[in-house]
């Protein structure tokens, strides 16, 4: 059925009451208002099921059941390449386009000193700030020590691992790995100095499970959890706190290459969304909010810590 509108409880009941449906599978409303929906029908015994764009849905049994999952929704075209309405990219020019945008540079040597006075440089924001001071100034003046370190730079390059060589392996190492002990190296003192910190380094859900073709990135990721929780117990005296996240499959331009283009692509990204209780790959705002947490004083009884946030493909 269809509800137009925010139909309350009694509503939705008495009409189940009086329709007697064998099942139900709501189709208006956001994401929590289907799950309410899918609980009321359940509560009076009628088999139900969330089903939102993109699945379809065996309903020939005594209860729907998800067999499949197609891409769906707008598409814009950039340039000469569609990008979907809800892969990141247009949502992050609308909000650039409705907040503005700062841009804070800070060049450090090996050492860890800074090179220079930190810089800024701002696009579709007042030059005045509520204090009638200009913006750039005034941030430029508050840019204090580092507080949060996030290691989010990765790479790889899918292949199973009889086929994979040394280049390969040694270009993998050093970007997953060896540059985030890189950083710590160089950040970690200054945090240790000051008293405190937070590192978040950001790892994958292949390093908890493995990952077929991934063997080498896998044990880079894997590492990475490994030498947090070292120096997660090496620096709690110092309230420097590191902790994991772990994403699972996400829509990025990186993910987009791997999988390549046509029907093999469609039915491998086809499959990993079969293999995520979610039902979806990640988005890029997936992910924010967990890592601006394990910065905050929120998190200020937590180190060592690994978290997967992938949609429940591994509950571990």
């Amino acid at each position: 059925y269809h509800v137009s509108g925010h139909a309350n409880r009694p509503d939705l009941e008495a009409i189940h009451d009086l329709m007697r449906p064998k099942m139900i599978i709501p189709m208006h409303g956001e994401h929590r208002h289907l799950r309410e929906h899918v609980k009321i029908a359940e509560a009076k015994g009628i088999a139900s099921e969330v089903v939102t764009n993109g699945m379809i849905t065996d309903i020939t049994g005594d209860r729907p059941y998800v067999v499949e999952y197609i891409e769906t929704g707008r598409v814009y075209l950039d340039g000469s390449r569609l990008i979907g309405a809800m892969d990141g990219v247009i949502r992050d020019r609308i909000r650039m386009a409705l907040n503005g945008h700062v841009l804070a540079t800070i060049i450090i040597d090996e050492g860890g000193a800074p090179l220079g006075d930190p810089w800024v440089e701002v696009m579709g924001l007042a030059e005045l700030g509520r204090g009638n001071r200009p913006l750039v100034d005034t941030v430029e003046a508050d840019l204090g020590p580092i507080w949060a370190l996030v290691n989010n730079a990765g790479w790889d390059l899918p292949k199973n691992f009889l086929q994979t060589d040394k280049p390969l392996w040694d270009k993998i190492i050093a970007i997953n790995l060896y540059g985030p002990l890189n950083t710590h190296h160089i950040v970690a003192p200054l945090m240790v100095a000051r008293g405190g910190g937070r590192i978040i380094n950001i790892a994958s859900d292949a390093a908890r499970v493995g990952t077929s073709t991934e063997a080498v990135y896998s044990a880079c990721k894997g590492g990475v959890i490994a030498f947090t929780k070292s120096v997660a117990r090496e620096l709690a005296r110092n309230n420097v706190l590191l902790n994991v996240v772990c994403p699972g499959p996400t829509n990025t331009p990186m993910m987009a290459g791997v999988l390549g283009e046509g029907e093999a692509a469609i039915k491998w990204k086809d499959a990993m969304v079969r293999g995520i209780p979610l039902r979806r790959m990640g988005e890029i705002e997936d992910y924010g909010g967990m890592v601006a947490f394990l910065a905050s004083d929120d998190a200020s009884f937590m180190t060592g810590q690994t978290i997967s946030v992938a949609g429940g493909m591994n509950m571990i």
